[in-house]
C-alpha cells in the first residue's frame, strides 16, 4: 500500500504559440494505491486552485488495472 500527495499544473494548447503562463490550472491532491491480489487498485482525490467555469473538473478518479 502506498499513498501520496501530488501537486499538478498543466493545460492544453491547440497552438503552441498561444502559450501563456496565466492560462495554466494547478491542483493539489492525495492519491492512494494498494496492490491486491487481483490487481493494482489506485484511487486520487484532488482539489483545482484556479479553475474556471468552462473546465471539466473530476475531483475523483479510481483506476483499476496494471502498471505500464
Amino acid at each position: 500500500m502506498r499513498v501520496g500527495a501530488f501537486v499538478d499544473v498543466g493545460n492544453v494548447f491547440e497552438v503552441f504559440g498561444d502559450f501563456e503562463a496565466v492560462d495554466l490550472r494547478y491542483s493539489i491532491g492525495l492519491s492512494g494505491l494498494w496492490v491486491s491480489p487481483l490487481g493494482p487498485l489506485s484511487v486520487s482525490v484532488a482539489l483545482p486552485l484556479n479553475d474556471e467555469d468552462d473546465d471539466d473538473v473530476q475531483n475523483f478518479q479510481f483506476n483499476v488495472g496494471s502498471f505500464f
